[in-house]
C-alpha cells in the first residue's frame, strides 16, 4: 500500500468514526467543535491527497498547511482535559466573530438577502450568557494588540494565558 492509499484509508476511516459517532451519540458544545475541527482536518487531508495526486504542489502546500494549523488547533484545545470547554467556547467566540465581520462586509456590497438574520443569530448567540466572560477576554486582548487606527481580533487561542 502507497502513502496516498494509507491517506485514503484514514480519511474514510475518520469520516466513518465521525458518522458513526453523530448516529449513536448526543453532542455537547465542546464535542461539536472538536467533530468540526476533525472533520475540516480530514477534508484539508483530502486536498493535498487529490492534489498530490495529480502533480499539483501549490495546493497541495496550501492545503497542507491548513490541515496542520487545523491539525495545531485540535491539539490546542484537547491538551488539557481542564481547559478544554475553555478553549472551544474561546473557538466558537472567534468563529462567531469573524462570521459577522464577514456578514457585514457582504451587507456592504448587498451580495446577501439572509446575511441580516444569519448575522443576528450569531450575535445573539455571542449575547448569551456562556460567552460573556470570553468575550470581555477577547476585548481586552483586542485593545491589547492593536495600535491606532488598525482594528485586528485576536486569534482565538490567544486567550485565558495562551499563545500569543
Amino acid at each position: 500500500m502507497n502513502k496516498f492509499e494509507e491517506l485514503d484509508l484514514t480519511m474514510r476511516f475518520g469520516e466513518n468514526l465521525i458518522t458513526e459517532y453523530l448516529a449513536n451519540n448526543e453532542l455537547n458544545r465542546s464535542t461539536e467543535v472538536i467533530i468540526a475541527l476533525y472533520r475540516k482536518l480530514i477534508e484539508f487531508a483530502d486536498g493535498v491527497y487529490v492534489a498530490a495526486e495529480k502533480g499539483l504542489h501549490g495546493p497541495a502546500s496550501l492545503n497542507f498547511r491548513g490541515a496542520i494549523e487545523i491539525f495545531l488547533s485540535l491539539k490546542y484545545i484537547l491538551m488539557d482535559d481542564v481547559n478544554i470547554e475553555k478553549r472551544t467556547s474561546a473557538y466558537r467566540v472567534g468563529y462567531y466573530i469573524q462570521q459577522i465581520k464577514v456578514g457585514e462586509n457582504r451587507l456592504a456590497k448587498n451580495l446577501d438577502e439572509n446575511t441580516k438574520e444569519k448575522i443576528k443569530i450569531l450575535k445573539n448567540e455571542l449575547a448569551s450568557d456562556r460567552y460573556q466572560n470570553i468575550l470581555k477576554e477577547w476585548k481586552k486582548r483586542k485593545i491589547d494588540i492593536n495600535k491606532p487606527h488598525t482594528d485586528n481580533e485576536p486569534k482565538w487561542y490567544s486567550l485565558d494565558g495562551g499563545p500569543k
